[in-house]
């Protein structure tokens, strides 16, 4: 890589780097003098109580402690692209991090700004560590034209996920195989998840839906 030349001006424009998220991890870990994993699980994943994420054990093949099975497809059914060959963490900053569907959505909630409902995030209004419910203004029923949007997607053997926020309604959707021959998304869920939020809500739920 060191012998690459730059594809344009640094901070005239951005592209997507799996080997530029590896970069920034080893990044983080030399400035803070702690492992990657740890210096996001202290710093990040630990104050919004995310528990249930951590990055791919060290041995290929390895599970987590209720990691599902991964299933490679097509090409990478068997072989050093498999989901049980593939050294997952030797890419640390971009594809080896485990999680579920809870603790990502509690990631996009803390960082796609308030939503409507209770939760327990220090950094939402409120800034306590107790449940926080937002104004009457905030919990009426808000248009999907208002807030963030955005919908991402991504991908390696054997996992596949799609994020989406749009106002104040995320969704997270995981899946433990890949199609390499077919389409990388969720497209009939997305559109039912789209179909929704089209409707404003009548109501807020008045608690932590997450638990915890």
């Amino acid at each position: 890589m060191l012998s690459q030349k730059l594809s344009f001006t640094p901070g005239t424009k951005s592209t997507y780097s799996n080997f530029g998220w590896c970069v920034l991890a080893d990044t983080i870990a030399h400035l803070t003098g702690l492992t990657y994993q740890r210096a996001a699980t202290e710093l990040l994943l630990d104050p919004l109580q995310i528990h249930d994420t951590a990055l791919a054990p060290a041995t290929p093949g390895s599970l987590l402690p209720g990691e599902v099975h991964s299933y490679g497809q097509q090409e990478n059914a068997s072989g050093p692209t498999s989901p049980q060959e593939a050294p997952l963490q030797a890419s640390e900053g971009t594809d080896s991090w485990t999680s579920t569907a809870s603790d990502l959505e509690r990631f996009l909630i803390a960082t796609a700004g308030t939503k409507p409902g209770a939760n327990f995030f220090t950094t939402w209004p409120g800034g306590d560590n107790g449940p926080y419910t937002p104004p009457v203004s905030q919990q009426a029923p808000i248009s999907k034209s208002k807030g963030a949007q955005a919908e991402v997607s991504g991908s390696t053997s054997g996992s596949l996920t799609t994020w989406g926020v749009d106002g104040p309604v995320t969704w997270v959707m995981l899946a433990n195989s890949m199609d390499p021959s077919g389409p990388s998304s969720f497209n009939a869920l997305s559109q039912l998840a789209e179909k929704e939020m089209s409707a404003p809500a009548s109501s807020w739920p008045a608690g932590n839906l997450l638990g915890g």
